[in-house]
């Protein structure tokens, strides 16, 4: 199997180095790492396009905005948020903004992996 080809974005170091660590340790491709939603251009190249694009969520006010953003620099992408909100309506208004996945916080590294993995393939 291919590598998964990577972007992540997320603003807590320490969360998305550990998250970075463990891809890369799996098989993954880190192709582009952002520091938020913010720096993350408004066009990406051909060549940039990636598999599966990985939010770290730390504004649940904003995700619904932030999906779409996301899903209009990366149509063919695959895009899943790594966010600690359980509640209903949040998680909801996730997939309804076109969200192909959304993993919580608290889940061990094997389903972390695996969860990846799966949205990826789709």
């Amino acid at each position: 199997m291919a590598a998964i080809s990577v972007c992540l974005i997320g603003k807590e170091n320490v969360i998305k180095e550990g998250i970075k660590s463990l891809l890369v340790r799996n098989g993954f491709d880190i192709m582009a790492d952002f520091d938020g939603l913010e720096k993350v251009p408004a066009e990406i190249k051909e060549n940039e396009i990636a598999n599966l694009v990985i939010s770290i969520d730390e504004e649940t006010d904003a995700l619904s905005k932030n999906i779409f953003k996301l899903r209009s620099i990366y149509p063919q992408s695959r895009i899943v948020i790594i966010s600690g909100n359980t509640e209903t309506s949040v998680i909801m208004s996730a997939f309804d903004a076109g969200v192909d996945g959304l993993i919580l916080k608290d889940i061990s590294c094997d389903g972390l992996i695996g969860s990846l993995k799966l949205a990826a393939a789709g």
